[in-house]
C-alpha cells in the first residue's frame, strides 16, 4: 500500500534538503527506520522517498548492503549547469534590452543583502541562507520577464547543480559572489550583451574534481590539477585497503589527502613567487609523525620531486597544528 502523497513528498523534500546542504554527506548510510523516527512518520513514506531519490540519482540503493547518499554526479551537474546557463542567458538578454532603473535597484539591493548575510556570524543555516539569496538574484530576470514559474520549476528539477553551488559556498566561494553579480548588473546597465554573457559564465559555479582518494597515484594525478586550476575536491575516504568501516580511519584517509594537497599547494606557491618550481629543489628534509606512513609518503614524494633531490627523512613525535608530515626544502634558482 502506497503512502499518502503528502507524507511521501514531505519525506522526499526533507531528505533532499539534507543531502543538498551536506547535512547528509556522500556515502552516509540511510536507515529508513531511523529517518522515520527523526521525522515522526511511518517507514513507508520514507522508503518511497528513498526510491524517488534513487531514481533522481541522489541516493544509491545497494542490494544486501544498504542505502547511501550518492556521490556527486558530475555528468548530471554539467547537463543541469548547461541548461540553467542557457535559460538564464535568454532571460538576461531580454532584460538587457529593456532594463529599467527599478530592475537595477532590485539587483543591487539583493547584492547588499548577500553581503550582509556573509558578514553575519556563522550559524548552521548561514550557507543555505546565502544560497537562497543567490537564487533570488538569478530569479529576478525571470520575474522581470513574467516567467518566474519557469525559474521555480528549474530550481526544483535541477537538484545536482544545487549540491555543487552549495558546496562551492562552503569552500568560501561566497566571497566572490557579490563581485560576480556586480558584473552582471554593470553589463545590464551598459546594455552590453557580450559582457553579460561573460559575467554569467563566471557565476556557473566552482569546478570540482571528483573521486580523489588516498592512494598515492590518485593524489599525484589530481592534486596538481586542483592547484593549477583552483578547483574543489570531492574526496573518497579510501586507499589501497578500500573504505574502512571505522569512521576514524576514513577521517584519517581524508585528512591525509587534505594535508598532501595543502602541502603541495603551499610549496608550489612559495616556489612560484620566487620564479621557481619543484625542479629547482636540490635538498629536502621530510618529517613524519608516524613511520607507518613512510611507504605511501615515499610514493607521493617520488611523484612530485621528479628531479630526485638529496633527501633526509626524520621521525618526530609531533608537528605543529597536528600535521602528519612536513617538508623543508632548499631550492636554487637557475641562472
Amino acid at each position: 500500500m502506497a503512502a499518502p502523497a503528502s507524507a511521501r513528498e514531505a519525506a522526499y523534500q526533507t531528505l533532499w534538503g539534507r543531502i543538498v546542504t551536506m547535512e547528509l554527506k556522500p556515502g552516509d548510510p540511510l536507515n529508513d527506520r531511523q529517518l522515520a523516527e527523526e521525522m515522526g512518520i511511518s517507514r513507508t513514506p520514507v522508503r518511497e522517498a528513498l526510491i524517488m531519490l534513487n531514481i533522481a540519482h541522489m541516493v544509491t540503493i545497494k542490494p544486501q548492503s544498504g542505502t547511501y547518499v550518492a556521490p556527486m554526479d558530475l555528468k548530471l551537474m554539467r547537463l543541469e549547469q548547461f541548461a540553467r546557463f542557457t535559460l538564464e542567458k535568454e532571460m538576461l538578454t531580454h532584460v538587457c534590452k529593456h532594463c529599467r532603473p527599478e530592475h537595477l535597484a532590485a539587483y543591487r539591493t539583493n547584492i547588499q543583502e548577500y553581503q550582509a548575510a556573509g558578514a553575519a556570524p556563522n550559524t548552521p543555516l548561514k550557507t543555505s541562507h546565502m544560497l537562497e539569496i543567490d537564487n533570488r538574484f538569478h530569479r529576478l530576470a525571470f520575474e522581470f520577464c513574467g516567467m518566474e514559474e519557469h525559474f521555480d520549476h528549474m530550481l526544483s528539477t535541477f537538484k545536482h547543480i544545487e549540491r555543487l553551488r552549495l558546496f562551492s559556498l562552503m569552500l568560501e566561494e561566497n566571497f566572490s559572489v557579490p563581485g560576480q553579480h556586480g558584473k552582471i548588473v554593470d553589463a545590464l546597465e551598459a546594455g552590453d550583451p557580450d559582457a553579460l554573457e561573460r559575467a554569467l559564465r563566471v557565476c556557473r559555479g566552482r569546478p570540482i574534481l571528483n573521486s580523489v582518494n588516498g592512494e598515492a597515484e590518485s593524489m599525484a594525478a589530481m592534486l596538481p590539477l586542483a592547484a593549477k586550476y583552483g578547483t574543489g575536491l570531492v574526496v573518497l575516504a579510501l586507499d589501497g585497503g578500500g573504505i574502512s568501516d571505522d569512521p576514524h580511519c576514513r577521517r584519517d584517509t581524508a585528512l591525509r589527502v587534505a594535508q598532501a594537497a595543502q602541502a603541495a599547494k603551499n610549496l608550489e606557491s612559495v616556489l612560484k613567487e620566487l620564479g621557481m618550481d619543484m625542479s629547482n629543489v636540490i635538498r629536502a628534509t621530510c618529517y613524519l609523525t608516524d613511520m607507518a606512513n613512510y611507504g605511501k609518503f615515499n610514493e607521493e614524494y617520488a611523484k612530485h620531486f621528479v628531479s630526485r633531490p638529496a633527501r633526509t627523512c626524520i621521525a618526530v613525535k609531533e608537528l605543529p597544528f597536528g600535521a602528519l608530515c612536513e617538508i623543508e626544502v632548499i631550492a636554487v634558482k637557475n641562472n
